[in-house]
């Protein structure tokens, strides 16, 4: 892919530790855990190409190995894959031990007896799982998903691929009311990250869920706003969308579809994921957040010094709730004193959002952990099955993937329209979107895969003039500061305690904090009909990379009011209104002419105040209003300075309660294909054009043509005209997709 996120480029993704371990601390869980000690005696003689690359999914045939490759050298394996094993039994054991389930705390007990906690409850035939929110154990998964769970992984390690574990979801998914860190999808990440890693993959893990929102608008465009390349994807949003079938199907369809590798459902709908499991032959499953009734329960402060620091306040007699409470979050805005080179006198006492809805730290790290048990478990499968095999020659049909994932997308994009509530939704949307994957999509929302890649001005055509002389609108506000920041104290974990990641760590060669990758450039082309305006301004953006994966650098502008939070949700976009212009867009290989854009039509032109003074379209061209946007963004930057959810629900209550800012006669919506105007619409056609599809979602569709032919380079140019005066209506535009 030339734009879509595919490889396009990876930040670092390695879990540094917290604070620094000793190597007398390191060689006392070494003494007590064991550490990795695997080192290859040939490695000067290894192939040095990427021998995997030319096939399909790495899909490599055994008999194609070159001469020398680890993968066939049987004394490489005899040691590796009993060193592979080890480390999988040691992350497993430490993760029991953290949760009071260790050997040395159970001596009586197998491991089976002492994993109840986080026990894999396997569904026949898809058909069973629970009815909605986490199930109440371990992961729950059909039979079929296990298996393919453990083909997955397998075939990661035999390739040296990447693995990639992706979350969509609200408010309670994202973690808000914590650090960024301490929401479950990072705390998965934490500690499965070392383990993949000395076995030769590489983990991404991103956290994408929005506060406030569902997954509709991102699963319309789920290619790009998710990624090319899952292989797990959850789907977390019950509070937002529970009640919303047909974006939960779509959020499923289009992660399969859109994906190259039909990555494993995770939900907590059951009844919609079975659908996918029969008539599509999708692997599928239920999040799980552990048998918490395993889990002690505490009565008093005394009490709860004395069970494991993971388990602490989790659980507190009827009468001793106050613990629970006052104990469910731990983090920081700031440390004061503690970085001399940035003291902020700003910064609030903690992350917003503390609402009763949203759990605290130590329940998003037992969703993790769950997490992270049933993947290492399925790891040790996958690698038994191999150390098993006759002279370790595993047949390629148990570990190859491109059959296994074009069979699960055949069969879900033939999914009869009359199946599942995808078809049966909102007529706004065509049902192309739910037996087809939409190549692309762009926007400003954060966070998103690649940033840079799928930003909205990644595709802007840049305008002969203005905008600081760029000729592109662009967001500018400065990181405070870059790199990992002060330590933490909130990440913490108390002397004496098990540190999971220490554990698996141990052995593990870590480098040094890496410098993160810097914006590319945009795309242009020359000699387009229509021109750019001058005056569209960005809104609610985040500077920085906000890629939603662990070392994601985002969201530290001066004015922000808890630097430590890591957040990095925003409902980024571009307000435009009747003098702004045209704005115009390369839309890279249409093959399917499919075209829609996602529009918030409730904004008014007090908010385009980069054109508060002008009288024409664009303007005259006066310095003040050829500045780099650095001034806008200064004036609103009050309004866009906190993630607090709380926050966003109250301007977005007070927006759609007041009448929104009215039409004016000579309002018009155009746009434009190749440089001809397709559509002018008036307010009562714009009306009827813009659909809403969810609160706070509506959707135009530009193009819907399945006869088209492709694929070709498109552009697209939208403007509105007319109803300049400030009490009228502007809009902001927030996606593109285009298939």
């Amino acid at each position: 892919d030339d734009f879509g996120p595919s490889r396009y480029h990876r930040i670092d993704q390695i879990v540094r530790p917290d604070s620094p371990i000793s190597p007398e601390r390191f060689k006392e869980l070494e003494n007590e855990w064991g550490k990795w000690e695997f080192s290859d005696a040939k490695k000067d003689q290894r192939p040095q190409e990427d021998y995997c690359a030319a096939y399909p999914n790495r899909d490599i045939p055994r008999a194609e190995f070159p001469p020398q490759a680890w993968q066939t050298d049987k004394e490489y394996l005899d040691k590796w894959l009993v060193q592979g094993l080890q480390l999988v039994d040691r992350g497993m054991e430490a993760i029991l031990a953290e949760y009071g389930r260790g050997k040395k705390d159970m001596p009586e007990a197998d491991f089976e007896e002492r994993s109840k906690l986080f026990a894999i409850r396997k569904v026949q035939d898809g058909k069973g799982f629970s009815g909605k929110g986490y199930a109440p154990g371990g992961t729950e998964l059909s039979h079929r998903a296990w298996d393919g769970l453990v083909r997955r992984l397998l075939h990661a390690v035999m390739t040296n691929d990447s693995f990639n574990v992706i979350l969509g979801g609200h408010s309670a998914a994202a973690g808000h009311g914590n650090h960024f860190k301490q929401a479950y999808i990072m705390q998965f990440h934490k500690v499965a990250e070392p383990v993949f890693a000395l076995l030769g993959m590489d983990l991404t893990s991103r956290n994408l869920a929005q506060g406030g929102l569902g997954t509709l608008e991102h699963s319309l465009g789920a290619r790009s706003m998710y990624g090319s390349d899952v292989d797990i994807q959850l789907w977390d949003s019950g509070m937002t969308e529970g009640r919303d079938p047909r974006a939960v199907d779509l959020f499923h369809r289009q992660s399969i579809l859109g994906s190259d590798r039909a990555p494993l459902q995770l939900g907590d709908q059951g009844g919609h994921i079975s659908i996918l499991h029969e008539h599509g032959d999708a692997d599928v499953g239920m999040i799980g957040e552990g048998n918490q009734g395993l889990l002690p329960t505490i009565g008093s402060e005394e009490q709860a010094q004395n069970v494991p620091y993971a388990v602490r306040y989790m659980k507190c007699t009827p009468d001793r709730g106050d613990l629970c409470k006052q104990h469910k979050y731990q983090g920081k805005c700031w440390i004061d004193g503690q970085w001399d080179q940035y003291n902020p006198t700003n910064q609030n006492k903690e992350p917003g959002s503390r609402v009763n809805w949203h759990p605290g730290n130590r329940f998003h790290q037992i969703l993790g952990r769950n997490l992270a048990f049933t993947v290492l478990l399925a790891l040790k499968e996958g690698l038994q099955k191999w150390k098993d095999a006759p002279d370790y020659a595993l047949p390629d049909e148990a570990w190859h993937v491109t059959a296994y994932y074009q069979n699960i997308q055949n069969k879900v994009r033939n999914i009869p329209d009359s199946v599942g509530a995808c078809p049966q939704g909102n007529p706004a949307l065509s049902k192309r979107f739910c037996n087809m994957g939409v190549r692309y999509a762009a926007t400003e929302f954060t966070p998103r895969p690649f940033p840079d890649a799928t930003s909205l001005q990644s595709i802007m055509v840049k305008a002969n003039e203005g905008y600081g002389g760029g000729g592109v609108p662009h967001y500018t506000q400065p990181m405070v500061y870059t790199g990992p920041g002060p330590h933490n104290p909130s990440f913490d974990i108390p002397e004496g305690q098990i540190d999971v990641l220490a554990i698996v760590s141990n052995g593990r060669d870590i480098p040094p904090y890496p410098v993160q990758p810097k914006p590319q450039r945009h795309r242009q082309l020359d000699g387009e009909p229509i021109e750019s305006g001058l005056g569209w301004q960005p809104s609610d953006m985040r500077n920085g990379y906000c890629d939603g994966t662990w070392n994601m650098e985002c969201n530290r502008p001066a004015d922000e009011q808890c630097l430590l939070s890591g957040h990095a949700d925003s409902r980024g976009g571009w307000i435009f209104g009747g003098l702004s212009g045209w704005m115009v867009f390369n839309l890279k290989d249409v093959r399917d002419g499919l075209i829609a854009l996602k529009i918030e039509t409730w904004h008014s032109q007090k908010e385009v105040s980069i054109a508060q003074d002008w009288t024409t379209v664009n303007g005259k061209l006066r310095r003040r209003n050829l500045r780099s946007v650095a001034e806008i963004e200064e004036e609103q930057a009050t309004d866009d300075n906190n993630n607090d959810e709380r926050m966003m629900a109250q301007q977005e209550e007070r927006e759609l309660k007041q009448p929104p800012p009215g039409y004016c006669p000579e309002f018009r919506f155009e746009y434009a294909i190749d440089g001809e105007v397709v559509a002018s619409l008036d307010q009562n056609q714009f009306g009827a054009w813009m659909k809403p599809v969810q609160r706070v979602v509506e959707i135009g569709v530009v193009m819907d043509d399945p006869n088209f032919e492709g694929p070709k380079d498109v552009q697209l140019a939208i403007r509105q005209v007319g109803c300049a005066q400030s009490s009228l209506k502007a809009m902001k535009l927030t996606h593109v997709y285009w298939s």
